[in-house]
């Protein structure tokens, strides 16, 4: 309804979003092999237990208490916090923040090699959502923007900021992350595993669909070109446009509902004169 190559429907835009968030870490395999055959472990576990940790976890927490309850519940398989916003092991990879409470610990690593002393599987946690003033000032492609252009600090954590979940963090410094931690200790996966050929199929739609149009997610040249990026001015001319088809006693049939929505969009939008100039 727009000449802006910005103008996504809803759909595509709920489509890119759920390849974003999902596809890169779910397929037929994990991203990275594992050190054993992970669908078979993937497929053995029943019984899950997730250990979500925070930056202060290392100084605080007893790993042997936690793997004593794996333990007496009888879990088969873990999924343990390993990095992202924070690292629970001595990592290597620059700019990937290692707890302050860590010290000289591997809090991961002791988790991992304690599940495996009980048979069982573990898939790596890790959380990107954010990265602290280091990252941010060495790398601001990074970081996510607000409407303004600027970098949009965390709703919480005061000294960090949110990360572009369709950036170079993702792309280029979660890579490195992931292959470090799996290299490593050998997780068996960093997500869960798509076992249905059709899901499978449909996940990598929309991630050829979103890495076909990544011209398309660069915020700042949206910005500087006067382009709306945020949900809000998507669903509130969502509301807009239905209203004109809503009004008391209309009834309307699917190509004429159509039509009277390209018509008003062409006004609200303030494209009419230069359509019917062309169409004239």
């Amino acid at each position: 309804m727009s000449d802006s190559p910005w103008s996504l429907s809803r759909r595509e835009v709920l489509a890119a979003l759920v390849a974003v968030g999902v596809v890169p870490l779910v397929g037929a395999a994990p991203i990275i092999p594992a050190s054993r055959p992970a669908p078979k472990m993937l497929d053995r576990a029943m019984r899950w237990i997730q250990l979500a940790l925070v930056e202060k976890d290392p100084a605080t927490f007893d790993p042997d208490w936690w793997l004593d309850l794996f333990k007496r519940v009888h879990a088969d398989g873990a999924c343990i916090s390993a990095g992202g916003m924070c690292a629970f092991y001595p990592t290597d990879v620059p700019f990937h923040h290692r707890s302050e409470f860590l010290g000289d610990k591997d809090t991961f690593g002791y988790l991992v090699k304690g599940c495996r002393k009980l048979n069982m599987t573990v898939v790596a946690r890790v959380d990107p959502h954010c990265i602290r003033d280091d990252a941010a000032k060495a790398h601001p492609e990074w970081a996510a923007v607000n409407a303004n252009g600027q970098k949009a600090r965390h709703m919480v954590i005061q000294d960090r900021w949110l990360s572009c979940a369709l950036g170079p963090c993702n792309f280029e410094f979660m890579p490195r992350v992931l292959s470090e931690i799996v290299s490593r200790y050998g997780v068996d996966a960093l997500m869960k595993k798509i076992r249905a050929p059709a899901q499978r199929e449909s996940l990598q739609g929309l991630r050829d669909y979103l890495v076909a149009r990544l011209d398309l997610l660069d915020c700042r040249t949206a910005l500087a070109r006067g382009y709306d990026i945020g949900s809000g001015p998507t669903e509130a001319m969502c509301k807009i446009l239905t209203l004109r088809l809503k009004r008391p006693g209309m009834r309307w049939d699917r190509d004429h509902a159509a039509a009277m929505m390209n018509l008003t969009a062409l006004y609200d939008s303030g494209q009419a004169k230069a359509y019917w100039t062309a169409a004239a």
